[in-house]
């Protein structure tokens, strides 16, 4: 699965989503990327789907960070993640963050 900017939330179609924040220089949050992708396959994806949330994808001007799409998506790669992560804009994470009941966070 690749790590994309995105300005618009992703269409997600499970009633369920475990969305887990992720930070390329988070060391728990890249330890947990095999239990996430685990738990990915656990669920029939129609109930339960688990989706990435790139913290650190912006620079302090909002602007992309490519070398830290490029270093999740090494992260991503080594653990053979299949489940869909989102690199966020401002917008984004506004309303990941207002359309939520939690966001867990390490």
């Amino acid at each position: 699965m690749s790590v994309a900017p995105s300005t618009m939330p992703p269409a997600l179609k499970a009633p369920l989503r475990l969305k887990r924040s992720i930070g390329t220089t988070c060391a728990p949050c890249i330890n947990e990327l095999p239990l996430l992708e685990e738990l990915n396959h656990s669920y029939d994806p129609s109930e339960i789907q688990v989706v990435g949330l790139l913290e650190d994808s912006l620079d302090a001007n909002g602007r992309l960070v490519p070398a830290h799409l490029e270093t999740a998506q090494g992260y991503l790669d080594k653990v053979g993640a299949t489940f869909p992560t989102l690199a966020l804009d401002e917008a984004t994470y506004a309303y990941v963050k207002t359309a939520s009941i939690g966001t867990p966070t390490t």
